[in-house]
């Protein structure tokens, strides 16, 4: 790998770098924004990054070159000036994934498992039944009735929560105290934070997708997430 793939590799992001630079010069050169994308431009980084970040973290899963990789993430980093250790160098996954479980055609009744984030079709605005036999478009009513009914679940979820001690981390018996009884605060065993988390996604797909009900909804359920 250091003999071929390695200079390979270098000499395609120095064109990369050379060729698009920030990658907000140009639309076309731009990071695509898809429905479960959700990292901020500094996140992101410039597309030589973007690419050194992705390219490292898919060989990493070969224990078989984990060293070489390592020697390799190193110098592709110092190539875009980025710092080995920095957080700027850490692989994150650009685009989200929500899947629609058990999705029902209602021309067909064929059964399937929709990507609402991912899917290519269903990012092409193109929400067609995937049976070879039908090919007739979903009802998009439907899914946003399947998707308002994930928040709710979601929301449901966060406010029945278990409370865990912050000191011996053993779920509360009670949720009328705010301390367990070794002494220990009590807190949420699924924190805000990753709560609002999840309506985010939710948000980006209903704006994606042009679901107004499921936008306004998930709209109101942030205002008052952050006002609590």
């Amino acid at each position: 790998m250091r003999s071929s793939f390695s200079p390979r590799l270098m000499s395609h992001v120095r064109t990369i770098e050379q060729q698009v630079g920030s990658g907000r010069e140009e639309p076309r050169h731009m990071f695509p924004q898809r429905a479960g994308s959700h990292l901020s431009a500094e996140q992101l980084g410039t597309p030589a990054l973007a690419f050194v970040r992705s390219v490292c973290a898919i060989m990493s899963l070969d224990e078989r070159v984990e060293d070489e990789v390592a020697l390799m993430r190193k110098n592709l980093l110092r190539m875009v000036h980025c710092k080995e250790f920095s957080d700027a160098a850490v692989f994150r996954e650009p685009c989200l994934s929500f899947v629609l479980r058990n999705f029902i055609c209602t021309y067909c009744n064929d059964c399937c498992d929709l990507d609402v984030c991912r899917d290519a079709d269903i990012q092409a605005k193109r929400w067609v039944c995937r049976s070879p036999a039908c090919g007739m478009p979903y009802d998009r009513d439907v899914v946003e009735q399947r998707l308002m009914e994930e928040v709710q679940r979601a929301g449901a979820a966060f406010q029945l929560q278990d409370l865990r001690c912050r000191k011996c981390a053993q779920t509360a018996s009670g949720h009328m105290g705010d301390r367990c009884a070794c002494g220990g605060l009590l807190e949420n065993t699924n924190a805000p934070p990753k709560h609002i988390s999840k309506l985010q996604v939710f948000h980006n797909i209903a704006e994606h997708h042009s679901f107004e009900l499921l936008r306004e909804t998930v709209a109101w359920l942030l205002r008052e997430g952050a006002s609590e």
